[in-house]
């Protein structure tokens, strides 16, 4: 368990560190907003990544996390271009269910466009959408609770939530793809810290969400 811990924390510090790298060339190389593009941005993370001199299965999860990191907003136009790339050089990765689970959610919904609704059911039981909240902003999070990075990245997201607390335009929700309930249950009864909106996604409607 300390060997897992020590390990988990040594690829957070390696990500924040690179984040913190790429922003410094940014900074230098990007005179105004306008000649930022998400295209731009993951030729440069992943190029800079590729210079690191780190163990492979650091490297591999650097560069697995840069790409989840440009699906976040929407799927870049080089994405597949980098993704062929590191199916290349890991072709036995374990992150590659979840690029493509992340993949195949930004393509389903494209800037712009409405968003497809999501319905789930809160730990009172009852049943709650995406568009009952809407007219407002929505901040949406898909996590789990076997999904070691998703947890990692609540404290962030809790500071931000806290950040907007007196905006009650803003909303954030957390929909959970876990199969077992009951242990989602006992993961938020655990954790009183994690405030927001929390529901979690049926079976059908965690597959038509991923898919």
């Amino acid at each position: 368990k300390l060997f897992q811990a020590n390990f988990e924390s040594y690829l957070l510090t390696l990500r924040l560190y690179h984040k913190g790298q790429t922003n410094n060339i940014l900074k230098k190389s990007i005179t105004n907003l306008g000649d930022f593009t998400l295209e731009g941005y993951l030729e440069l993370s992943y190029s800079e990544i590729e210079k690191f001199s780190v163990p492979q299965k650091f490297m591999e999860f650097m560069l697995a996390d840069c790409l989840l990191e440009c699906l976040a907003t929407k799927v870049p136009e080089n994405f597949i271009t980098f993704y062929t790339r590191f199916k290349t050089t890991y072709p036995n990765s374990k992150y590659f269910l979840m690029i493509e689970e992340s993949y195949n959610s930004s393509s389903k919904l494209k800037y712009g466009e409405q968003a497809f609704d999501i319905i789930g059911k809160k730990m009172n039981g009852k049943l709650i959408k995406l568009s009952d909240f809407k007219g407002k902003y929505v901040y949406i999070d898909f996590w789990a609770t076997w999904c070691g990075p998703c947890i990692k990245e609540f404290p962030a997201a809790q500071l931000l939530q806290d950040n907007f607390s007196n905006n009650k335009e803003i909303v954030f929700m957390y929909a959970s793809i876990d199969e077992d309930i009951m242990r989602w249950e006992s993961f938020l009864s655990n954790h009183p810290e994690l405030l927001g909106v929390h529901f979690i996604l049926s079976n059908i409607e965690a597959k038509n969400v991923l898919n």
